[in-house]
């Protein structure tokens, strides 16, 4: 089950473009992913295991 703070993330990444950057805060490396599913016209994201900061790339 998903915590409210990340469904919180998907819904705002939801209405972001496809391509976004995130830093991993455990590393503070900066990533693309890409990782979406399409469904009935809707973008979800496939969240990561760690917690990430993200930014419209």
């Amino acid at each position: 089950m998903l915590t409210e703070d990340q469904l919180e993330t998907i819904a705002w990444l939801n209405e972001a473009p496809e391509r976004l950057l995130y830093q991993d805060i455990g590393t503070g490396k900066t990533v693309c992913i890409l990782t979406w599913a399409q469904e009935a016209n809707l973008r979800v994201l496939v969240v990561a295991p760690w917690r990430v900061a993200a930014t419209r790339g």
